[in-house]
């Protein structure tokens, strides 16, 4: 069989577990998408894989052009503790995408482009 052509929207099919909010950043395996619309748990949705995003940040200043993580488990800067959080750390996150502009210590957001292939690494 040949292949054949799917989508081309930038998103990923999921069924979610537990409900998922309008606005929640999600981690399937090692991608992480976004989710544009709620979606009930057992039903298929669809995660948004591409595009900008803005998300709640952890502390620390971030540089455009950055690689960026998503901890789920991540302190935002001026939110509830252990709710997720963007950040430049790659330990305890999964690879995110890049931020698309600076953003200061204590900014409570970051905008980020959404990308699945991680980087290589920096010596």
């Amino acid at each position: 069989m040949k292949s054949r052509f799917l989508q081309s929207d930038g998103s990923m099919d999921h069924t979610p577990s537990a409900n998922v909010a309008a606005g929640d950043i999600v981690v399937v395996g090692g991608v992480v998408g976004h989710a544009a619309y709620p979606i009930k748990a057992g039903e298929l949705g669809a995660l948004a894989i591409t595009g900008l995003v803005r998300a709640q940040k952890a502390s620390g200043a971030l540089t455009a052009g950055q690689a960026v993580y998503w901890n789920p488990t991540g302190n935002p800067q001026g939110g509830a503790a252990g709710t997720g959080a963007v950040t430049a750390a790659a330990a305890g996150g999964t690879f995110m995408g890049w931020a698309t502009k600076a953003a200061g210590a204590t900014d409570e957001t970051a905008t980020v482009r959404l990308g699945w292939i991680t980087p290589a690494p920096t010596t």
